[in-house]
């Protein structure tokens, strides 16, 4: 009985370290699992991150591209505003011309050079201006 007692408690623990080796070898391959998802989940991560910079980029160049456009598009705008406040400007002259108005009124009233009204006032005046 005592071979038996002696015999039995080693082959005890030696089952108790199989199955603890067992138990840990499970967890290892869980593990090992874990981590083939999760780097497979990186993976898509960094590509994904890689094609957000590439759009990034992309749009970087297409703001620029339009931001030069708008303000291209803003300075005609203020050129064109300027020439109609310049062309109201002389057909208010013609219509002071029209109605006799002198060259010292066309040049207070409409803002303009002496020769620009002379020159009105020589085409559209009811009256010659030497």
């Amino acid at each position: 009985m005592i071979i038996l007692a002696s015999i039995a408690v080693p082959m005890l623990m030696l089952m108790g370290v199989i199955v603890l080796w067992l138990m840990t070898r499970k967890q290892l391959l869980s593990c090992q699992l874990e981590l083939h998802s999760l780097q497979q989940q990186l993976t898509q991560l960094q590509q994904n991150l890689q094609r957000l910079q590439q759009a990034d980029v992309t749009i970087s160049k297409r703001f620029a591209v339009i931001e030069q456009q708008f303000n291209h598009i803003e300075h005609r705008q203020d050129s064109l505003e300027d020439n109609q406040s310049i062309d109201t400007a002389y057909q208010q002259a013609v219509k002071m011309a029209n109605q006799g108005a002198s060259l010292e009124e066309i040049v207070k009233i409409c803002q303009l050079t002496k020769p620009e009204a002379e020159l009105i006032l020589n085409l559209h005046g009811t009256h010659e201006i030497v």
